[in-house]
């Protein structure tokens, strides 16, 4: 038999035991969200383009990628640091970074083939 199946576009589980919590991909999009899209360094807010990754012990210093040592610079700043440490490039992180809170998985479900069905269940704004 050939021809078309239908399937259903959503299924809702109503009871479930356990909802498996996860943290964010760390990647440059994440931090930058984590971060409201301001130079950790001056504050000022920063188009995604006007911005990149900094490592505050840079890794040529032992710094790693973790969302402890990555913060969100504008590029201006990042390259005036170089491979030096805040404090020695004359500049003071306004906060802390941290590794942000883990969340139920399915608050990391997007939309990406933008479903219309699935709109009521998602918070997503792609």
């Amino acid at each position: 038999m050939r021809g078309a199946i239908r399937v259903p576009t959503v299924i809702v589980a109503v009871n479930f035991a356990r909802v498996p919590k996860k943290r964010p991909k760390l990647c440059a999009k994440t931090i930058r969200e984590r971060d409201g899209n301001r130079c950790q360094y001056t504050g000022k807010l920063l188009q995604p383009e006007a911005g990149s990754l900094d490592h505050v012990v840079p890794r040529s210093r032992g710094g790693h990628d973790s969302w402890e040592n990555l913060v969100w610079s504008s590029k201006d700043v990042n390259t005036r640091k170089a491979n030096r440490l805040p404090h020695e490039a004359g500049l003071k992180l306004l906060r802390v970074p941290r590794a942000p809170k883990e969340l139920p998985v399915t608050a990391l479900i997007r939309n990406a083939q933008g479903v219309a069905d699935w709109k009521l269940f998602l918070n997503d704004e792609a």
